[in-house]
């Protein structure tokens, strides 16, 4: 017995020999082999031998392209065009390009094998990318969809960093009251040189009121309009939805949005600097292909590209067509979405909801028939509706009002954003003046229904990227104690 199943081993380890043998020889003869030429942005040829991937290729020869997934094809960020050689494109390639980029010979760098000349192209700024052996400090999961991975560079190394700067250049903006004007310019103005000089940054900072026109009439609690002790008519303002006027009012490409009662203390500064740049990405990655399509649909449309809009809109928009979509005329559907691409974009940071009071990300049906992503308020819910109060407390992510907004179309354009707001969703809020209640009517809130009509996307990020302060109470939070 012990003679049989030691002849089954030399038979099974003689079997395996045999296997791999066979593979090194048809590696050897069948598998390109020898040197091949790269010719990158037309003025730089690398000598390389065929066979591997050519982003691995390049990462052998000082061109890093980037890559978060290890080469599977899933992060998609190793692009670069191959505009000769390189083959046809692979199946693992094509949701990560738009038609018009498969035409334009864009291919994965980690999907492309080297087996003959390539003339390829590769961005300017991947070109300095460098290169070190770092040691790992964490590696943590932070939230369901971001990774913290922090490494120390190697000794004598050093990166310089400039958070939300470009050139060394940023431009902060801040809409404040009247009564608070003044004291917000001379604090800024005390401050403004020591955070210049330590950040190496240029700041261009602008101020803005909450326009008079935009206020609304007060009314008594039976509906006549609400008289001063001099008799004249009381005005408010009309909550923060009054300040799309002054959004509207920017000439900026991307807009970052935060409310002035989220401080963040200088103990967990980078970690929100650090989602603010994850947002940012977002936004700009998604951006990217918003104004792909419009230019496509702009020369040219046919049933592949609908067919293809309408899984972007679904898995990518989180937008859901009218019932009828399907009987629409392929010029209707064109019209469809060309209106729904034309649109601004925000990504909206959320946070597990602990109970703070506010609003959270919902799924929200339109007047036109669709169903999109919505941040609903509180006092949008109707509270004596049990199965809306329900759908609300149940909530499982609440908004901290961490925006970052898209804010000029594919054309460099600035959309009116007033026009894309719905009116309807203005609400009655019981104010207090002199003592007597009164009603105060206010506009559709700024992230609420002011930007009912945007494509909009979730995001979740730490909690610990949220801290409230309210009340003077909440100073006496943990975070805020370093």
């Amino acid at each position: 017995m012990g003679q049989f199943i030691l002849v089954s081993i030399g038979v099974f380890l003689a079997t395996i020999l045999l296997l791999v043998i066979i593979l090194l020889v048809a590696k050897k003869y069948l598998s390109p082999s020898g040197s091949v030429d790269i010719v990158v942005n037309d003025d730089q040829t690398l000598h390389v031998t065929q066979g591997n991937s050519l982003m691995s290729t390049l990462n052998e020869n000082g061109i890093y392209l980037p890559s978060a997934c290890g080469g599977k094809a899933s992060c998609g960020q190793c692009k670069v065009q191959v505009l000769e050689g390189g083959g046809e494109i692979l199946d693992s390639e094509r949701s990560h390009f738009t038609r018009k980029q498969i035409k334009d010979h864009w291919r994965l760098g980690c999907q492309c094998k080297v087996n003959g000349n390539l003339s390829i192209k590769v961005p300017e700024s991947v070109l300095g990318v460098k290169e070190w052996e770092c040691t790992v400090i964490s590696n943590k999961n932070v939230s369901s969809f971001i990774k913290e991975f922090k490494v120390a560079l190697p000794p004598g190394e050093h990166m310089d960093f400039i958070p939300c700067a470009a050139e060394g250049k940023a431009n902060l903006h801040f809409t404040v009251s009247p009564e608070h004007n003044s004291g917000f310019k001379g604090l800024t103005k005390s401050v403004l040189s020591y955070y210049q000089r330590t950040l190496g940054v240029t700041f261009n900072v602008t101020f803005s009121e909450q326009k008079s026109s935009t206020d609304t009439i007060a009314v008594n609690m039976v509906n006549t309009p609400f008289r001063e002790k001099d008799g004249t008519l009381l005005f408010r303002p009309a909550g923060h939805g009054a300040l799309l006027a002054n959004l509207n009012d920017l000439d900026a490409d991307v807009v970052f949005i935060k409310n002035i009662d989220n401080v963040v203390p200088d103990s967990i500064k980078k970690t929100t600097f650090s989602y603010k740049k994850a947002l940012a990405g977002v936004l700009l990655s998604l951006q990217e292909k918003i104004f792909q399509y419009q230019a496509q649909l702009a020369s040219s449309a046919s049933a592949e590209l609908l067919a293809e809009l309408a899984i972007f809109f679904e898995k990518e928009l989180c937008v859901a067509p009218p019932a009828n979509f399907e009987a629409l005329t392929e010029a209707e559907q064109v019209a469809y979405f060309t209106a729904k691409l034309n649109r601004p974009i925000r990504v909206c940071g959320v946070v597990k909801n602990t109970g703070e009071p506010g609003g959270g990300p919902f799924w929200c049906k339109n007047s036109d028939g669709t169903v999109s992503l919505q941040i609903v308020e509180s006092a949008q819910v109707d509270v004596d509706n049990a199965a809306q109060k329900q759908i609300f407390n149940e909530s499982t992510h609440f908004n901290p009002v961490d925006l970052v907004c898209g804010l000029k179309n594919y054309k460099g354009e600035a959309f009116d954003l007033l026009s894309f707001r719905d009116p309807k969703t203005g609400f009655i809020t019981i104010k207090s003046r002199d003592g007597k209640d009164v009603k105060a009517q206010e506009l559709p809130g700024l992230w609420n229904g002011a930007m009912s009509d945007w494509n909009t996307l979730f995001v979740e990020v730490p909690l610990i990227t949220f801290n409230p302060v309210k009340t003077v109470n909440d100073l006496l939070r943990a975070e805020h104690q370093s």
